[in-house]
């Protein structure tokens, strides 16, 4: 009865350890499919935290543009160089595929007010260092937009709604 009892404690301990050998195995391939998810979930948090830093960047952009003189209802020439700097930066948000407001720092670089950006040409713009031609052609088309629109203003400023 003890060599049977033996006998089966042997074979139960030979077929233990056979299948601890197997969970060993798969509890290594579980924590290395567990790592792989963790590495996966830290690469993502790490590009959701730049998207955030991205869209908190836009919102304060946007932010800033809607606080920004327009020239339908302020006269250009009263603008400051802070003023041209952030209208070239709306340049970069208008969503026509084009991304004029990397130019905003060459404008306030220049010291480009609201009063010298309407005197502003072509050699100017080269001269400032924006060598693009097409980018020039576009940084004209929308001087003169603004020429147009302040012109208009000039002369026919919006109402202003009186107090009751």
């Amino acid at each position: 009865s003890s060599d049977l009892f033996a006998e089966t404690l042997s074979g139960k301990t030979e077929s233990f350890l056979h299948s601890k050998s197997a969970w060993m195995e798969e509890i290594k391939a579980t924590l290395s499919r567990l790592k792989a998810l963790e590495s996966d979930l830290n690469l993502r948090e790490n590009q959701l935290a730049k998207r955030e830093i991205k869209l908190w960047e836009r919102e304060r952009q946007l932010e800033s543009l809607a606080q920004l003189k327009t020239p339908e209802n302020h006269d250009v020439t009263s603008w400051a160089e802070k003023d041209v700097y952030a209208w070239i930066r709306s340049l970069g948000v208008s969503g026509y595929g084009r991304d004029l407001s990397m130019y905003a720092q060459i404008f306030l670089d220049n010291n480009i007010n609201g009063k010298r950006i309407l005197m502003l040409n072509d050699g100017d713009l080269e001269a400032m260092g924006i060598l693009s031609v097409g980018h020039r052609v576009e940084l004209m088309d929308e001087l003169d937009k603004l020429r147009k629109r302040n012109e208009r203003m000039r002369n026919f400023p919006p109402l202003q709604v009186a107090p009751l």
